[in-house]
Parts: C-alpha cells; sequence; structure tokens
C-alpha cells in the first residue's frame, strides 16, 4: 500500500518560510516567546533609562552634599532595594557610564566638567522686620555650584524672618543668599547692621543725609538713620519650604 503524501498549498508554504526566515517558527507557544521577548527588550530600556537617571542623581547629590549617594540613598531614591542598587552600579561601571572605588561613585561629569562647589555657611536668621542679632557662627554648610554663585568665599546663608519684604519676593523662612561686602547702591537689598538695634534686611536708600532701609511692605514703616553698616548685598533667593527643590531647579539650570 503506497504512502500519500499531501503537499500543503502554496500560501500555506509561503507563510511559513517567511515566518522561518524571520526566526518565529510557527508553534502553539508562538504568541508566548513573542510576549517573552517584547518583555525582555522593555526591561532592558527600561534598565538603560533607570541607569541614566542613576547618573543624573549622583551629579545632583554631588552639588548639594559634595560628595555621591550611598547605595541605601539610590535605593531610596527609586525605591529599589540595597542589592539592586548596588548590581546597576556594577552594571554602570562595567557600561563605563560611572566609575566606583569601593567608596565613592564618580561620574564622568564630575570627573571632567566643571562642577566645583561652594560650601557656603548658614549664619541663622536676619529680621525682615525689627532688627535683629545674627550668629557668626554657621548653623550648616549648604553646598551650590559656584558656575551658579560665582568664585570666592565671601558669601553667606540666612533665614528670612519677617514679612517685611514680601513685595521683594522674599517670604519668612525664605534663605537668602548674601554677598559679603561694605557697600551697596541706591536700590540694593542689604543686610544692614543698625547700632543698638542688630542686623536687618531692607532695601538700601539715601534721602538728603539720612539712609533710609525700606521696606517692601506697605504695611510698614521705613527705618531712618544717620548711619549704619552694610554687611552685604542680596544675591539669591532660595524659596521656602521645599528649598532643596528649588535648588534642583538651580541645578536644572547647571545641567541645561
Amino acid at each position: 500500500m503506497g504512502l500519500g503524501v499531501i503537499f500543503p498549498d502554496r500560501s500555506f508554504m509561503e507563510k511559513t518560510c517567511c515566518m522561518f526566515l524571520l526566526g518565529v517558527l510557527y508553534s502553539p507557544h508562538q504568541d508566548e516567546r513573542v510576549l517573552l521577548r517584547r518583555r525582555m527588550i522593555e526591561m532592558k530600556i527600561r534598565s538603560r533609562e533607570t541607569m541614566e537617571k542613576i547618573v543624573d542623581y549622583v551629579n545632583r547629590y554631588y552639588l548639594r552634599y559634595h560628595r555621591s549617594p550611598s547605595f541605601g540613598e539610590i535605593a531610596e531614591k527609586f525605591q529599589m532595594s540595597k542589592s539592586v542598587s548596588y548590581g546597576y552600579i556594577k552594571q554602570m561601571v562595567r557600561d563605563g557610564m560611572v566609575e566606583y572605588d569601593g567608596r565613592t561613585i564618580s561620574t564622568h561629569r564630575m570627573k571632567h566638567d566643571d562642577m566645583d562647589v561652594l560650601g557656603i555657611p548658614v549664619l541663622g536668621s536676619v529680621a525682615c522686620g525689627i532688627p535683629e542679632d545674627s550668629g557668626d557662627d554657621p548653623d550648616e554648610i549648604m553646598y551650590l555650584p559656584e558656575k551658579l554663585v560665582g568664585k570666592g568665599d565671601q558669601f553667606y546663608l540666612l533665614y528670612a524672618n519677617g514679612d517685611s519684604m514680601i513685595g521683594a519676593g522674599i517670604d519668612d523662612g525664605d534663605l537668602v543668599l548674601i554677598h559679603k561686602q561694605d557697600t551697596a547702591r541706591m536700590g540694593d537689598i542689604v543686610v544692614a547692621w543698625v547700632e543698638g538695634e542688630g542686623n536687618t534686611l531692607k532695601r538700601f536708600l539715601v534721602d538728603g543725609n539720612k539712609i533710609v532701609l525700606h521696606p517692601e511692605n506697605p504695611a510698614l514703616a521705613d527705618i531712618r538713620v544717620d548711619e549704619c553698616r552694610v554687611q552685604g548685598v542680596l544675591r539669591l533667593i532660595i524659596k521656602r519650604p521645599d528649598r532643596y527643590s528649588y535648588l534642583d531647579k538651580l541645578s536644572d539650570r547647571f545641567f541645561s
């Protein structure tokens, strides 16, 4: 008894050949394999995106704290385990995205670009109202990129206290960056020391032989004195309450 041979039609053969050439042989599990392959590609894309985000985070963290983040801090930021964050850094080292010497994570930007930062002392508060004393000993050190604030060590930070400068965009609790100098131009916002009173943050004006320390709040009166000592001039306002979010915006300017 002869064996009967059934030849498939031409369209079936063409379809099978095309599927073979594409490396996707027809089988009941074809859809599962395609789905698995798609998921693997998506995982690789997500992993690369995460690594790029980690590089950006390390750069910004360095600008803020003048050190690289720990694995625990990376894990907390990206909602992963500490071991997973370590695995990411190991892969990033292999890919040449970062360097790691066992203690510090370094990016290309940290090693080769202009990422010099200034450690600026926070010297307490300054009155945006009645003058008060501010201390000389720093409460903390905040790091700001030199590219944004300029070179030199003649800067300090103060917390604004009061509402007399709200018209100039300075609210209670904001941080103000002050350039240390003993002269001011008409219209500058200054930290001025008034004898017997202390320091205050006001706009510097002159009216005849009087110095006018003008509040940017119509509900408050000018402080008129014969003399005062200028302690510095306002350079930058760092808004409250999320001052670190504001520093991230400054970092955006740096990285743009």
